[in-house]
């Protein structure tokens, strides 16, 4: 397989890394977690498409943002406010039902920087 580096996501010290491979008669898709801040090719044979592997990254992420929502102590309405988004959103964040998109994953990680302070 050749795969091919589509996209990185980044949450606090936490990064994944999507791929796509096109020389099968379909293309493949697979999300792979970054060991050190550092890309690392896939080794299996991927996914049927590239919805499937983002609903790797979203079910990672999921409990994740739950967890630092509930341990900084605030609704899903108030992290939905401080990060300029619908509360509906938050929700299906933390369900695995949706990825956050970049800007909200940026927003995320500074939340979480200011958390540690």
């Amino acid at each position: 397989m050749a795969w091919e580096r589509v996209q990185r996501f980044r949450f606090g010290a936490s990064s994944w890394t999507l791929w796509l491979d096109k020389q099968g008669r379909k293309p493949r898709w697979i999300m792979t977690a970054d060991r050190e801040g550092v890309s690392v090719e896939p080794k299996s044979p991927g996914l049927n498409s590239k919805k499937e592997a983002m609903k790797v990254l979203a079910e990672l992420l999921a409990p994740r943002i739950r967890d630092l929502r509930v341990e900084a102590g605030i609704t899903q309405e108030e992290l939905a406010g401080r990060l300029g988004v619908r509360s509906i959103t938050v929700s299906r964040w933390e369900r695995g039902e949706q990825v956050p998109s970049r800007d909200a994953l940026e927003k995320l990680t500074e939340f979480v920087n200011s958390q540690n302070r």
